[in-house]
């Protein structure tokens, strides 16, 4: 087994800035490159386990650090890795429960939040990939949980909360019967669904 100190060892320790200028050193941390077939190493990182007294399990934070004067904080990016032949998952997904009356964790996606009274919140955007001159960019899916044998999850878009409540919009529709099952299209005010 691997010592502690051979971990930290081999960490490449960011450096502090030296300067008035300078940024601050990067950090990377590397599973192990495969051979031949082999895949390569994991990754694994996590919050600590909770006791045996009803203890709840550590946190695990990722975040870009915090910008300073009219500076921006950095991105806090999750992305699949490259492949010649497929791209990996970059998967959100909350955690799983065991217990007979358990509830399994919320996968939550936020934009980020102001303090300022009369500021504006960040938007959450979820968009398919952008494909390249010519391409086909990506869809975007959203759809209730499966389930075996019982009754499958709802798909609920709504405004926020407010005084005034937020709005759902629908934009850019086509304004003539675009001939393809379930599409939306606009005739005149009406909203209607083309069956094809």
């Amino acid at each position: 087994m691997t010592e502690l100190v051979d971990i930290l060892a081999a960490l490449q320790l960011p450096a502090a800035a030296n300067g008035s200028d300078a940024a601050g050193g990067d950090m990377d941390i590397t599973g192990g490159d495969g051979d031949g077939s082999g895949r390569g190493g994991n990754v694994n990182l996590q919050g600590g386990n909770g006791g045996a007294d009803d203890a709840s399990g550590g946190q695990f934070l990722g975040a870009g650090g915090a910008g300073t004067g009219f500076g921006s904080g950095g991105e806090a990016l999750l992305a699949g890795g490259s492949g010649e032949f497929g791209g990996g998952n970059a998967s959100v997904v909350a955690g799983a429960t065991s217990g007979e009356d358990g509830e399994p964790g919320n996968a939550i996606i936020l934009g980020g939040q102001q303090s300022n009274a009369s500021g504006q919140a960040g938007r959450a955007d979820i968009r398919g990939g952008r494909a390249p001159s010519g391409g086909e960019g990506g869809d975007l899916r959203l759809w209730g949980g499966d389930s075996t044998g019982g009754v499958g999850g709802n798909v609920n878009i709504r405004g926020g909360d407010g005084n005034t409540r937020g709005k759902v919009y629908i934009t850019d529709l086509p304004t003539s019967d675009p001939a393809e099952p379930g599409e939306l299209w606009l005739d005149g005010v009406t909203l209607k669904i083309s069956a094809g």
